[in-house]
């Protein structure tokens, strides 16, 4: 079957993946401790909260993109990728219309996931809805005291590890699955490296960095499988 999308092969799934010396999430998440609100006045415990509501959502946003790569994953396997699709672009530009949850019900009817993977992406789904909807509504009590905000640091925290906890699961299924076509993860390095090196006017496609690289390893954009 084709393994590739149109002329956007093996691009989509790199999107997100970085260069090998910037920090993974997991990193920068484990290494921020909850701080001790003593210390701070009450306009700085107030900024705290929100630093950390911010940094929560961007995490829960990798989780989202990793949802989507995963995806993108699981219909080039089944072959749905290249008959609903005429490009990885287009692939995205139908996505982004979906939430959250519509994304990732669409990833379990593509891929057979773990039964610990499942849980987990239902609880992080849980949770990012709940921080973009209803967590400075439901905890406005807790921010009027010093208290009350330490511990809405405390489950903002928890909801950082469970997103980076979702990412890291969902990256090792799609890297197990992806590199049965040849897109390992060193190559993923590769293209990042090359996309940031050639951004901005007069460099390349990203379709023709991802020809290039796949090339040179002795990728065929139309390998078959058994």
């Amino acid at each position: 079957m084709c393994v590739g999308v149109g002329s956007d092969t093996g691009t989509a799934v790199v999107k997100r993946h970085r260069n090998e010396n910037m920090p993974h999430p997991k990193s920068d998440a484990d290494d921020s401790e909850v701080p001790n609100l003593n210390d701070f006045e009450d306009w700085e415990q107030k900024r705290e909260v929100f630093a950390w509501a911010g940094r929560a959502i961007y995490y829960a946003q990798v989780f989202e993109q990793s949802v989507v790569n995963t995806l993108y994953i699981g219909q080039l396997i089944d072959g749905s990728l290249a008959t609903n699709f005429s490009s990885a672009d287009e692939f995205h530009a139908v996505i982004e219309k979906q939430t959250a949850g519509q994304v990732t019900k669409q990833l379990r009817r593509h891929l057979e996931l773990s039964h610990e993977l499942d849980v987990t992406l239902t609880n992080a789904l849980n949770r990012r809805n709940f921080l973009a909807h209803r967590f400075f509504v439901e905890r406005v009590e807790l921010f009027m005291h010093q208290e009350g905000r330490q511990l809405m640091l405390g489950e903002l925290h928890q909801a950082i590890q469970l997103f980076v906890d979702a990412d890291r699961q969902l990256e090792a299924v799609m890297f197990s699955h992806s590199e049965k076509f040849g897109l390992t993860s060193e190559l993923a390095v590769k293209m990042v490296n090359a996309l940031m090196a050639e951004a901005g006017p007069g460099g390349r496609s990203a379709a023709a960095i991802a020809e290039e690289i796949m090339g040179a390893a002795g990728y065929s954009r139309q390998q078959s499988t058994d």
